[in-house]
């Protein structure tokens, strides 16, 4: 469920991909479960939401953002009521009869607002493998949709850390995203922020306005770098794929008090930081950042 940006950056992966496609379902399954063992019940409203159990929500508006992203925006409990999501936090969808044998297919999204009024907004990328973004992409307003959340996913507190790296490829930027906002949202949290964004092209970068106003409005604590494969003329970032050679021209090398977080599709991650283990943990640390010296206590991964 990635795209050609994805799948080559580890060669001979595309075959694991197809396997990745066929048993995520099963994963998601035993992922949604254990997060809900884990889930922090901080007694908060969450405009209808509910961790514990899968909610059906009302597709309010559906927008298209580019060739293959939409914006899906689902009606909360009421107008005023807002997901208050709590930092690194995503909810998982799920869509009855397309997983394996006809089961219920999961599948995790990270929300792109935390605490606008009424709505619950998810961005979506279409993969050409992908059942669930496929479906989603195809919902009409009107329509249902089961949704559980907010789940925890890394707690953080502010100035735990002295800076953070954030690296993203495609739809994984929006956890990355939500923990940016919170940081510079927070007058208090001094913590330094690089975020590293990879894409096949400028068309394909998602949120770029939001990421250019955070950048504008607080230059002496955030950096964006963008990184392309396949830049168009007038592309002045760095190019191709995030490799050792390549991430050690733009980010820090590990240090104390530092920490990097990661998130993007499985070949992106495999290549980045090694993949998550078979039942969602950590795992191994791998990749460009094992051979930049980074392990496990630096690196946490979306």
């Amino acid at each position: 469920m990635f795209s050609r940006f994805a799948s080559q950056f580890v060669s001979g992966y595309a075959a694991k991909v197809a396997a990745f496609s066929a048993t995520a379902a099963i994963a998601g399954v035993a992922l949604v479960s254990a997060q809900s063992k884990t889930a922090s019940m901080d007694g908060a409203n969450h405009g209808g939401l509910n961790p514990k159990e899968f909610v059906d929500l009302k597709v309010k508006d559906v927008i298209t953002y580019n060739h293959n992203t939409k914006i899906i925006d689902f009606e909360l409990e009421s107008p005023t009521a807002t997901p208050n999501l709590p930092i690194t936090s995503y909810v998982v969808t799920r869509a009855e009869g397309l997983g394996p044998e006809g089961k219920p297919l999961m599948r995790p999204y990270t929300p792109i607002h935390s605490d606008r009024p009424g709505v619950l907004s998810l961005l979506v990328k279409e993969y050409a493998t992908g059942t669930m973004s496929k479906y989603l992409c195809s919902v009409k307003p009107g329509d249902k949709v089961g949704i559980k959340g907010p789940l925890p996913k890394f707690k953080y507190v502010a100035n735990d850390y002295k800076a953070v790296t954030l690296i993203a490829g495609g739809s994984g930027i929006t956890p990355v995203l939500q923990l940016l906002k919170a940081i510079v949202d927070n007058k208090d949290d001094k913590t330094k922020v690089d975020l590293v964004f990879a894409n096949v092209s400028q068309a394909d970068i998602l949120l770029k306005e939001d990421l250019d106003d955070i950048a504008a409005k607080h230059k002496d604590q955030v950096k964006v770098t963008y990184v392309i494969d396949k830049p168009e003329a007038g592309f002045k970032g760095p190019t191709g794929f995030l490799t050792k050679d390549l991430l050690s021209t733009i980010i820090a090398k590990p240090a104390p008090q530092t920490k990097v977080f990661v998130c993007g599709p499985p070949g992106f991650m495999k290549a980045v930081s090694g993949s998550k283990a078979p039942d969602y943990s950590q795992g191994e640390i791998d990749g460009a950042l094992k051979e930049l010296g980074f392990d496990k206590d630096g690196v946490f991964k979306f």
